[in-house]
């Protein structure tokens, strides 16, 4: 392994580079070339390194190293490998996201787009049309810098790199960095340099909008400040005492949890050893205003990023009196009334966090926020800058992420308070306040004033009886004597507003909330969160009682609590608020906490100086979240109690229900969020308090264990203990993290700082939420694809354990291997024995098993004496399939023939040309044949649907198999399947599925309808697979079969072969109606005194096994019949390519011989006609034999 020249100039730049870091850079060194098969790597792979960041945590003495892939000078888009390596050179954990045999993947080393090209493609990308000369400002090793430009707020940074588009495409691409003048955004975007187009995106602005349609704010890539005073290089001293500050102390969160009091000498001399104020490390204060070696911190009023100069001021400067920062907070003015004590609090939060999250970890070398560092390794220079009152909007805040050595700027803004109320809870305490609420607009009796409106009364969710979307409630209600005399919840979607009103009134309630949904209205990216206003419609004027909207997470918190059986009081009543019409940010110390968690977590992953949060499954809101809760506990707070983030700033109580999904809380019947709850959701916050859970629940764990203290410096409480071991958990993960990634960070720090004796408690927790041992998450670039888990590591524990694993589909001619992985996680040694299932119709392979066996009745056994406690075995066996036991085809449609097409009906929707048509092989791939039917994904609203009508459902395990093939964009794009009766009420087959049904949600926009789950996405290895209905439930009827299609417009206004593939769509080939015969499994582990089974494994016999449909043994030959089910004659139509004497019989089910003709058959087509009146109904197999072989196939008789 070479390593590169930036490396060992570092090494000589850095006096202080401890001996130890070059003892575990050989020891990483070794690991690399030892290891290159389990990273997935060549040896090539590991030339050209280059050393992003190397440094040592103290309390645990875990070196991190983060390699930074590169060839030939030019690094490799964020692609990190990081070692986690212990002061006894073990190495604990590792992260990879190095491109596996990169040379043989780069296209090319040589540009043909310049640097200036570049820049000047971004701009078009962007539509900004500016044809100005760019202005070299320097250029170093390919590198260029250009000026400042009219469409710029800063420099333009452009860098050569490598960027993977997918594991076999690596590019030369220029790599952009660009903040776009007059918007938030900052831009890294890949051009690349052959081609001149733009094939990698991404925003560095992180938009922290708290609530639905707040200001996003232009948040600034390495903003610096200016005349900064130059810090000397001494060491430490003790720092100036009796400094004070009026400010909302911690772990007081916000002006409603504690009083404004007065705090003297605050810091934590370990971390701001010279206290807030100095900048040089030599004793004597150098500001006596809120300003210091941490944060800078000033109103910003003018959004022009600029000091007025007229900071709060505590005093003289340079050792003079003891600095008072005593400013008061007029809690019932408007903001600019107290802003003072706004700039105060703001100071002092900011040095709060610096300073805990110092002594947990955060420090100096891990690339926290100071000016003077001191001499203790990182680059400083990089204090926080942090503005209140913002004057670029309102109700938000935001922090920018940068590397090491570039300022984080914080921007705190004013929050609106209503200044009235309509709808408010008064129980239970978790849900009590007032909730954003939308008003009714024209064509109801009640006006948008609700004037003499008072109602006081109970909750409850009304259902009508539509057998999918009950809770839409546009038929009569079902549950009337729930709702009688109560406020009832109806979720929109379906039909009017005035139609779901009138049919709960009719129930007898007193009262109508209507639930938004997400991407309902205008905008199929909207989360719902936000209520909406309301036309009555055709019924709304016959609606007399009020009706209001609330927004989908909060009707969300309220339904979740009324299934957990607690009863919810509300009132709607319309009253004036009073008070100030709007907060400041800066007094809520919990989203100052979650703001500067953004700029921990942007330093801690990948290592200081890389930006390494840019995938879709980053957990940096929850982050963010976690340390707003864990710094504002007070001592009488339990796990379980209700937490809410943002409280103050909307108005609400301190067990208000915050402006998440869901309050925080260790109750599960509060907060029941899991990983899969991270699925069809769009903006960071869903996805990140979903993991902020987790870590809640981790905090509470260690508090219960290790006590709760208020005092930081109490290392040993498990306050602190928790949050070091997030930070360390932060730091061993490595670059662009997931799920996954981020709980095994966790526990690979929790290995190393209390010697694993947490490992079986923090599993219990994360298999809790979904994150247990058999969790996948699937690709960090996509939240959807992941699946959930509830299992802890196995050995925690202590039991018997057997997992069984074999293929679904039994083949003909094909042998099955079972193979049986068990264990023994108790405290002894035990004798067991270990039995399976051989299914009917299979038999065992004599010596196939890889251990002595014995075979009674229809039981295999394998006997385990002295199997040793924390002892794995693998057991694997073979059977074979006997054919003596078939699933049979009845009838099957391979879409090839033109009858078999006529008996599709394609649906044609008003207005809609996007249908259903004919792919043929030589397009795109069929399943089998010549055809599939295929429609395809645009970007525009359409939809489409097609029946198979009139099947007749017979045979004892009747199911509907059809071939199909998905290919869309997630979630926006897709398909689901309806059965009905009559054609005229159709139900989602979703819960029919026994094989490859979906689960995956549908956006709302797509077809209108609530909660729709469906197939899309993209097929596994994007083939075809098969899907299993089981008709069971319709045995003797006639059903027919709808594939609903549909797609639309979203938001990124480009055009369609531009956004889709042209094979984006869903593709439907072979459809077949089979009497199955399927078998589920289990196997189990048994002792004198324990036993443990497996969940059921399901063997489906292959209906290829039947002499049914997919039979052809005559070469050149093959014939169709009609109709199919049939009644008093039906056609063979036979296909030849030579003339020969055909025998054509029907046989039972059973066996009997019922007709028996004889035939000549001619070349091309033969049409024959037999008579079946005589038959009785039923099943039976129609035959065509000659002397080179046996057709059969299935009909039905009726």
């Amino acid at each position: 392994m070479k390593l590169n020249k930036a490396f060992l100039m570092l090494i000589l730049l850095i006096p202080a580079f401890a001996f130890s870091q070059s003892q575990k850079l050989k020891v990483g060194d070794q690991y690399l070339k030892a290891n290159t098969d389990k990273l997935g790597l060549s040896q090539s792979d590991l030339t050209d390194l280059v050393i992003s960041d190397i440094y040592t945590t103290k309390h645990n003495g875990v070196t991190h190293i983060y390699y930074q892939q590169s060839r030939k000078g030019i690094n490799v888009y964020n692609a990190i490998l990081n070692l986690n390596i212990t002061k006894e050179d073990k190495m604990i954990f590792h992260n990879n996201t190095f491109i596996q045999d990169l040379d043989q993947k780069i296209n090319t080393s040589k540009n043909v787009v310049n640097p200036d090209e570049a820049v000047v493609s971004l701009a078009q990308f962007l539509g900004i049309m500016d044809s100005e000369e760019l202005n070299v400002l320097k250029s170093n090793n390919g590198s260029v810098t250009f000026a400042q430009t009219s469409y710029s707020n800063d420099e333009i940074h452009v860098t050569p790199m490598y960027f993977a588009i997918n594991d076999s495409d690596v590019r030369l691409v220029w790599d952009v960095l660009l903040d776009q003048k007059g918007t938030a955004d900052v831009w890294s975007s890949r051009i690349d340099a052959v081609t001149g187009q733009v094939i990698g995106h991404e925003n560095r602005t992180i938009y922290c909008t708290h609530v639905e349609g707040g200001y996003h704010n232009h948040s600034k890539e390495c903003r610096t400040e200016h005349d900064v005073k130059t810090p000397k290089s001494t060491s430490a001293s003790s720092a100036m005492m009796g400094n004070s500050y009026r400010v909302y102390p911690i772990p007081s969160e916000s002006p409603i949890h504690g009083n404004h009091e007065l705090v003297t000498d605050p810091h934590y001399p370990t971390a701001s050893p010279f206290g807030w104020h100095d900048i040089d490390g030599v004793e004597g204060n150098e500001y006596s205003i809120t300003r210091g070696n941490n944060v800078h911190a000033y109103q910003d009023e003018n959004d022009d990023f600029a000091s007025e100069n007229d900071e709060p001021t505590g005093g003289s400067i340079g050792g003079g009196p003891e600095l008072m920062f005593d400013y008061q907070h007029t809690i019932e003015g408007e903001p600019e009334e107290s802003l003072d004590a706004d700039i105060v609090n703001l100071f002092y939060a900011n040095n709060m966090i610096h300073d805990i999250t110092y002594l947990a970890g955060f420090d100096e070398v891990s690339g926290n926020y100071q000016l003077n560092n001191f001499g203790k390794g990182g680059r400083g220079d990089d204090y926080v800058i942090a503005h209140g009152l913002d004057g670029a909007g309102t109700n938000n805040a935001n922090f920018t992420l940068s590397s090491d050595g570039n300022n984080g700027n914080m921007n705190m803004f004013r929050w609106g308070l209503p200044q009235s109320k309509l709808f408010s809870i008064s129980e239970p305490a978790e849900l009590s306040g007032s909730y954003n609420f939308g008003a009714v607009g024209a064509g109801w009796v009640l006006d948008a004033n609700y004037v003499n409106v008072d109602v006081t009364a109970e909750l409850a969710q009304a259902f009508d009886d539509h057998p999918q979307f009950s809770e839409n409630v546009c038929d009569e209600v079902i549950n009337g004597e729930e709702i009688d005399g109560k406020i009832a919840m109806i979720y929109r979607g379906l039909c009017e507003f005035g139609d779901k009103a009138l049919n709960a009134q009719n129930a007898g309630a007193v009262a109508v909330i209507i639930c938004n949904v997400p991407g309902a209205g205008n905008d199929p990216s909207s989360d719902g969160n936000e209520p909406m206003g309301m036309g009555g419609g055709a019924f709304g004027p016959q609606v007399t009682i009020p009706v209001l909207s609330l927004g989908f997470g909060d009707c969300n918190k309220i339904v979740a609590t009324l299934e957990g059986g607690t009863p919810v009081v509300g009132r709607i009543f319309p009253e004036s608020t009073g008070g100030p019409s709007q907060v400041s940010a800066s007094f809520d110390n919990g989203i100052i906490f979650h703001e500067f968690g953004h700029g921990i977590s942007g330093r801690l992953i990948g290592g200081p100086n890389q930006v390494c949060l840019g995938t879709d499954e980053q957990m940096g809101e929850g982050w963010s979240d976690f340390f707003s809760l864990a710094l504002t506990v007070e001592p009488d707070d339990l796990g379980s109690d209700v937490r809410g983030i943002g409280n103050f700033v909307q108005g609400n109580s301190t067990v208000g229900p915050g402006i998440r999904r869901f309050p925080y809380s260790t109750d599960m019947s509060i907060n029941p969020q899991t990983f899969k709850d991270i699925k069809a959701t769009t903006a960071p916050h869903p996805l990140g308090e979903v993991w902020a859970g987790m870590l809640w629940d981790i905090y509470w764990l260690y508090v219960d264990i290790y006590g709760y203290d208020a005092d930081w410096s109490n290392t040993e409480s498990g306050n602190f203990r928790a949050v070091q071991l997030v930070l360390d958990g932060m730091k061993m993960q490595g670059c662009n993290p997931g799920f996954i990634n981020g709980r095994d960070g966790i526990l690979a720090a929790e290995s190393v700082n209390t010697n694993g004796e947490n490992k079986c408690l923090l599993w219990d927790v994360f298999a809790r939420r979904g994150l247990g041992y058999f969790a996948d998450g699937g690709s960090v670039n996509n939240r959807n694809d992941g699946s959930e888990n509830f299992d802890p590591l196995p050995e925690c524990q202590k039991t018997l354990k057997i997992y069984k694993e074999s293929v679904q589909i039994v083949k003909k001619d094909e042998e099955v291997e079972v193979q049986l992985i068990v264990a023994n996680h108790k405290d002894e040694m035990v004798n067991a024995v270990v039995s399976d299932f051989i299914p009917d119709g299979m038999s065992y392979v004599d010596g196939s098993a890889n251990m002595a066996e014995s075979i009674q009745g229809g039981d295999i056994f394998f006997n385990l004496d002295n199997f040793a406690n924390g002892a794995w075995d693998t057991i694997t066996y073979r059977l074979m399939y006997d054919n003596t036991v078939n699933s049979t085809v009845i009838f099957n449609n391979t879409v090839d023939s033109p009858d078999e097409i006529g008996q599709w009906e394609r649906e044609l929707i008003e207005d809609q040309t996007n249908i259903f048509r004919i792919n043929s092989s030589g397009i795109f791939p069929t399943y089998s044949g010549e055809n599939s039917w295929f429609v395809q994904e645009l970007d525009e609203d359409t939809q489409s649907s097609i029946r198979f009508n009139n099947i007749d459902v017979a045979g004892e395990l009747p199911v509907v198999r059809f071939w199909h093939r998905i290919n869309t964009e997630f979630t926006r794009n897709g398909g689901f399947v309806e059965i009905s009766t009559d054609g005229i009420l159709w139900n989602d087959a979703k819960e029919l599925f026994i094989r490859n049904g979906y689960e995956c949600p549908i956006q709302f926009t797509t077809f209108a309808i609530p909660k729709l789950q469906g197939f899309t996405g993209r097929s596994d290895e994007n083939d075809y697979v098969d899907s299993y209905i089981d008709l069971s439930s319709f045995k003797g009827q006639t059903i027919s079969l709808r594939f609903r299609f549909g797609s639309n417009s979203g938001t990124d206004n480009v055009d369609n072969d531009e956004t889709f593939p042209p094979d984006g769509g869903w593709f439907l080939d072979d459809i077949d109606l089979i009497d199955l015969v399927k078998y589920d499994t289990q196997a189990c582990i048994t002792t004198s005194d324990d036993e443990a089974c497996t969940p059921n494994v399901r063997l489906i016999l292959d209906p290829q096994l039947s002499s049914g449909n997919n039979d052809n043994n005559i070469e050149g030959v093959s014939f169709n019949i009609y109709p199919n089910p049939a009644s008093d004659y039906i056609a063979l139509d036979v296909f030849s390519e030579n003339v020969f004497n055909a025998n054509i019989s029907i046989w039972t089910m059973e066996g009997r011989q019922v007709l028996n003709e004889t035939h000549n058959i001619n070349k091309r087509q033969n049409l024959i006609s037999l008579n079946t009146s005589s038959l009785t109904p039923g099943v039976y197999a129609i035959q065509l034999l000659s002397e080179n072989g046996l057709i059969s196939k299935k009909i039905i008789i009726q």
